[in-house]
């Protein structure tokens, strides 16, 4: 049974409108697909023929993009972005405050409350192409990194 990946972020606007955002650190880029992800195996053969294709561009001298990547986020193919803003998307875990509050007082309980909260953060993409997106990343981590990777020199 394969595992799902959880993306780190959607599309919310523009051509790409309803992919989801994963990262691959190894190549520090940022990829725009059309469905989920999954790890470990999606059948036998879909997954050796995805081995022989990325076989075959790395002889070729190509660089091996997964077959469901509909849009790479790089500095070589990103003209500029914009910062929208940010926003907590979620409510105080009450459970965890609680039990924060029973064990280390009113700073346990107050640290308890905010494990629950989270940001997403709103990012219009604007690509060397000509192509347009609205993205939304669900982690501080993912937004950080994506800033660096366009910034970086």
């Amino acid at each position: 049974m394969a595992n799902v990946q959880q993306p780190h972020g959607t599309v919310l606007e523009g051509i790409f409108k309803g992919g989801y955002i994963y990262f691959d650190a190894g190549k520090r880029v940022f990829y725009i697909t059309r469905s989920i992800r999954y790890s470990g195996t999606r059948g036998f053969l879909g997954n050796i023929s995805e081995i022989k294709r990325g076989m075959n561009e790395l002889k070729q001298g190509q660089d091996y993009i997964p077959s469901d990547v509909v849009k790479v986020i790089s500095k070589e193919t990103v003209e500029r972005y914009e910062d929208i803003g940010s926003y907590n998307n979620s409510v105080p875990n009450m459970n965890a405050a609680i039990k924060g509050y029973t064990t280390l007082g009113a700073l346990g309980g107050a640290l308890g409350a905010m494990a629950g909260m989270k940001t997403d953060y709103d990012m219009a993409i604007y690509f060397k192409s000509g192509d347009k997106s609205l993205i939304r990343l669900n982690s501080t981590g993912a937004y950080q990194e994506l800033k660096t990777i366009l910034f970086d020199f």
